[in-house]
């Protein structure tokens, strides 16, 4: 886990380098009369506040309604050391306090000064907040924003989140509690819940992505790799997947496990899983190839007879810059027995080559599905090593090299040959330390087997 995060501050050491005058770029921002026109549009919450949450900050005001007494409103502004000043009331720090513990404050000195049925504290004209960005965005810094505005916005001005960032793990904190923000609900299921409005704290820290993840793809709007988080269920991961097309078959979705097949129904998801849409088999391009992941025009493509892989991948437009390409995976149709059985109902096929270092020319055949995965910035290592963990990944760099960044060799390790575990299509192959790692592989040293 500290291995984990020591690239994460790597990463982020390169981001300021690039973004130190971060800063000064907000406050050229701020004196853009389009940025400001934009800002000045978040003059109201589009959802009742909650006192809760809502912190008090210097520059606002709270006004005070008398119920059934005559008395016009009175007016409490809050100053710059965050006290709230009334010739009429003791002089009330209010500074890091929420709008219910504020209230609680007020509500007996009021009441002993105004003979009202009730009286009402709420919050008018709310002040700008200026909140700090963090981690893993484009650009980290200080930025100021109406408080009426979310979390995904203030994310927004500091450049979005990186590829190797998380947008279901998001620390929203500073307030009365910290808040985890999920962008992937608020976007796909609606929830603004998770998608909080700027009163409710004033730090926002993205962290690298969870290595928890599943991978939903098939006959859906967004084929993707999302975070798992406590409660996903099948439901909530189709929904943030974009949805099911009107070609996909819900009730023969299957779940891929350790390459194997699972019945769907009441599954409890796990990481490393991969949610499989397959097609209705009356539907329009059944034979069709989809492809998946990190290329710049996924989608599904017409099948031709005798392209290559490479040159598939080639007409859909090549990878992306963030493509981990060497755990392309192909997930091929079984073929029925005499009987008409499968054993199984999709396999997966490993495409690299046998010196690890490309594609194989592996002819695709109809209805295959070929997904490229998203470069995760690190490989593990388990098993016989004296630190297992996660490493930053290096180009070129053999499964030995990793194993001695983890410390090197157990004396009861088998040095002779290890196990490359690839988390998307659950296979492990038996090869030599030499061999070249790719990005997100998992290097497994195992026991010598006379130890076993």
């Amino acid at each position: 886990m500290i291995l984990r995060f020591g690239y994460f501050l790597s990463t982020l050491a390169a981001l300021l380098i690039v973004c130190s005058l971060s800063i000064g770029a907000e406050v050229s921002l701020a004196e853009d009369s389009t940025a400001l026109e934009m800002i000045s549009t978040y003059r109201y919450f589009d959802r009742p506040i909650d006192p809760d949450l809502y912190l008090v900050r210097p520059g606002d005001v709270l006004k005070v309604t008398f119920i059934n007494a005559g008395l016009n409103p009175l007016k409490l502004t809050v100053d710059p050391e965050g006290n709230i000043i009334n010739s009429a009331l003791a002089i009330n720090k209010v500074a890091g306090k929420t709008l219910s513990q504020v209230r609680l404050m007020l509500r007996d000195e009021l009441s002993a000064l105004y003979n009202a049925d009730q009286i009402v504290i709420s919050i008018s004209n709310p002040a700008r907040v200026t909140i700090s960005v963090t981690g893993a965005v484009r650009c980290p810094g200080l930025y100021t924003a109406e408080v009426s505005q979310r979390v995904s916005e203030i994310i927004d001005s500091a450049g979005g989140v990186i590829a190797l960032g998380s947008r279901r793990w998001i620390i929203f904190s500073g307030g009365s509690k910290e808040i985890i923000v999920d962008l992937d609900r608020a976007k796909f299921i609606g929830d603004v819940d998770s998608d909080p409005c700027l009163y409710a704290g004033y730090s926002v820290y993205v962290p690298s992505k969870s290595t928890d993840r599943v991978q939903v793809v098939g006959e859906v709007n967004i084929p993707r790799e999302i975070e798992l988080t406590p409660g996903d269920n099948l439901d909530i991961l189709l929904a943030l997947a974009g949805g099911l097309r009107s070609s996909g078959d819900r009730v023969a979705l299957q779940v891929i496990r350790n390459a194997e097949p699972l019945n769907a129904e009441n599954i409890r998801l796990a990481p490393g899983d991969i949610i499989i849409v397959p097609p209705l088999i009356n539907a329009p391009g059944f034979d069709d190839i989809v492809l998946y992941g990190a290329v710049k025009n996924p989608g599904r493509y017409s099948y031709i007879t005798g392209i290559t892989l490479p040159k598939f991948i080639e007409t859909a437009g090549g990878f992306t810059e963030n493509a981990g390409w060497g755990r392309t995976v192909l997930f091929r149709k079984a073929q029925a027995d005499a009987r008409g059985r499968y054993s199984t109902v999709r396999y997966p096929i490993s495409c690299k080559t046998s010196d690890h270092k490309g594609l194989s020319d592996i002819s695709l055949q109809p209805s295959d599905s070929v997904f490229v995965p998203p470069a995760m910035g690190y490989v593990r290592v388990r098993g016989a090593v004296y630190n297992q963990g996660y490493f930053m990944f290096v180009e070129g760099e053999d499964a030995l090299f990793y194993i001695m960044s983890a410390g090197g060799y157990l004396p009861s390790a088998d040095k002779d040959l290890i196990g490359i575990y690839n988390h998307i299509s659950g296979v492990t192959e038996t090869l030599r330390p030499k061999v070249l790692i790719n990005d997100g592989d998992e290097v497994v040293v195992r026991i010598r087997e006379e130890l076993q």
